[in-house]
């Protein structure tokens, strides 16, 4: 059993981040010209607009994260070993609860022309021993992201809803384009945030 002040804590925490969904949820809504909400009690809420919102929003964040591989969501663990696949013979691990898409396994970027391993359930096998994992980990704090990443969450979101809550094709498909737009903005910036910066060289200057 938790002590009061943690228990205290990560409710204080629960509602912050709900809160923070809630700023999601009605700036998406705003896109539609809908009506805003004022709060969430629960995740799991059902009253109409919450409900819904509720369905949809994480997997719209997780498409928009297996979009790209966003600085602020880049993580790294060494894999629990489970032992070896009697199938495949390759090494079997544990793939991390919070993984969204793979990026390396030990330093070594994977691809769809040369896998670097097989994804089986909850499981990640591959000929790699000691393997450390790079990866896109679920982030579904909105404080945890960048600007331009929660502008397109917002859009994406608003696309969905479009379709769900107001049966509407004109504007999903508008809400939709500029998803598109802001996504490929939000990989831009992100891009140039990564990009080392350049010093000036005097001599070249001097020339």
């Amino acid at each position: 059993k938790l002590p009061l002040a943690w228990y205290l804590t990560l409710k204080l925490l629960r509602e912050h981040i709900m809160q923070s969904v809630v700023g999601v949820y009605n700036l998406a809504l705003a896109r539609l010209g809908g009506n805003q909400l004022t709060t969430i009690n629960s995740p799991d809420e059902d009253s109409g607009v919450v409900s819904l919102c509720n369905r949809l929003f994480p997997a719209v964040v997780e498409s928009c994260l297996k979009s790209y591989d966003w600085s602020f969501a880049i993580t790294q663990a060494a894999l629990a070993l489970l032992g070896e696949d009697q199938t495949t013979g390759l090494t079997r691990y544990a793939q991390p609860t919070d993984c969204i898409k793979i990026i390396k396994i030990n330093g070594e970027r994977e691809d769809h022309f040369r896998p670097l391993c097989i994804l089986q359930g909850k499981h990640i096998l591959t000929d790699v021993g000691g393997a450390i994992l790079t990866y896109v980990k679920r982030v579904n704090n909105p404080d945890d992201w960048s600007p331009a990443f929660y502008n397109t969450v917002t859009w994406g979101l608003a696309a969905e809803l479009g379709i769900a809550l107001n049966n509407d094709r004109g504007q999903q498909q508008t809400c939709g384009e500029q998803y598109l737009v802001n996504l490929h903005d939000a990989i831009a910036c992100d891009l140039n945030q990564q990009a080392p910066m350049r010093y000036p060289c005097p001599w070249l200057e001097a020339r």
